[in-house]
Order: structure tokens, then C-alpha cells, then sequence
């Protein structure tokens, strides 16, 4: 089955930079959640990737928990200060760092198949249309063996299972892992290698260790 539990406490990182999910919480909680953040980001983007993220609101604190991404792109509904989002790509070592509108998934042709990892932060829960729409980029812009993974307010795994519906029927063997904690809607989702046909009967990435420190799909 493709959902999961706990991943997103394996995933957990305690270097925490706070990342604004825009909803009131109370502290423990809030606190919690940008732990589990920092975690899937931290854990499931290699070094020197290029990533797309999409996301509803620019926030700069994401650029320094992306360890040593060769390029990033963030595009946004709100793109707020970009100023202030090149700067913080500046201090954080992103020297290809690009900012851009959402202007819907036809936007993004541009970067078909250049990127490692696509990330949805905040961002599919906006809008009705958003998951299709973020599915399509992720598609159409990851690397065979790219992952597309997504951090949404909790929607009671309503983005999870639309994700992994349409990425199934895309990528029949494709590995995908959702899980849903404190508040959060947690996945990953990997484009399929050219003649990948294999996938564990436990439906856990090959080589996978849910306690290792790096995320899904390593050991």
C-alpha cells in the first residue's frame, strides 16, 4: 500500500530552520511541524541538486536546509520580496538561484527534465487545480530517479491520495510513500528509471532503512 505511517517522525531532523506553514498552531505543535519539515527537506534533497520548489508563499528559510543545491528555482503564487529572496539565496551559497510567478504548469516547460527533486511546500492545498498542476510539473521536470516530495497542511490525506492516484497512472511501478503527521500531509514520489520494473513486495524503496538518517530510498 502506498500510505504509510510514522515516516515522517524517521525522517526528523533537529537542526530546525523555521519554515512559516501560515496557520495558527499552538507552539509545541508549530515547533514540531518545522522539525518534520526540516526533516523531508533535509533527508530526501541529495546534494547538488537542482529543485524546483512550489510553493504559495516565497520563504527564503527554505534555501538553507537544501544541502549544497547546484540551482534552485522557487515559484510562487506570492512571490513577495525578491530582494530579500536573493539575498538569502546569496548567504545560504545558492549561486544559481532563480525566482518566478506561478503562472500555471505550461510556465515550466523550460526545465523539463533538468531537475532532481520538485518540492510542493504549502502549496497543493491552495487551490483545487493545484495537485494535477503540480503533479504535471514534477512529470514533466524530474530526471528519471528524480523525487517529487510535498509538505501540505493536513487535507486528511486527501493531496496524498490524489498524488498517488495520478502518479500511478503515470508510473505503474513507481515508489511512493505518504504519511500524515501532526498536521501535516507527508510524501514522496519517484520518477521511475527508463526500464525500472521492479519494487519491493513491502512497498519500501529498494535498500530502504525507515531509521537511517537520510530519508526514503536510502540506506
Amino acid at each position: 500500500p502506498s500510505r504509510t505511517r510514522g515516516i515522517g517522525a524517521c525522517l526528523l531532523a533537529l537542526a530546525a530552520q523555521p519554515i512559516a506553514l501560515g496557520l495558527e498552531l499552538n507552539p509545541l505543535r508549530w515547533a514540531n511541524q518545522q522539525k518534520i519539515t526540516t526533516g523531508m527537506l533535509t533527508n530526501n534533497v541529495p546534494p547538488a541538486s537542482a529543485i524546483l520548489e512550489l510553493t504559495q508563499m516565497a520563504d527564503a528559510r527554505s534555501l538553507s536546509l537544501y544541502p549544497r543545491p547546484r540551482k534552485v528555482i522557487m515559484t510562487s503564487v506570492q512571490l513577495g520580496d525578491e530582494a530579500l529572496l536573493r539575498v538569502a539565496a546569496e548567504r545560504n551559497a545558492v549561486a544559481n538561484f532563480e525566482c518566478r510567478p506561478w503562472l500555471g504548469a505550461t510556465a515550466l516547460v523550460d526545465v523539463a527534465g533538468g531537475i532532481n527533486c520538485v518540492i510542493s511546500h504549502n502549496f497543493m492545498h491552495a487551490s483545487a487545480s493545484h495537485p494535477a498542476e503540480a503533479v504535471t510539473v514534477a512529470m514533466s521536470a524530474l530526471k528519471p530517479g528524480g523525487r517529487f516530495v510535498w509538505i501540505e497542511p493536513d487535507g486528511e490525506g486527501a493531496i496524498s491520495e490524489r498524488v498517488s492516484a495520478l502518479w500511478r497512472a503515470a508510473f505503474p511501478k513507481a515508489e511512493i510513500f505518504t504519511d500524515s503527521e501532526d498536521g501535516l500531509e507527508l510524501g514522496v514520489a519517484v520518477k521511475p528509471m527508463p526500464r525500472e520494473t521492479v519494487r519491493k513486495a513491502d512497498g519500501k524503496p529498494k535498500g530502504a532503512s525507515r531509521r537511517g538518517s537520510k530519508g526514503f530510498g536510502t540506506d
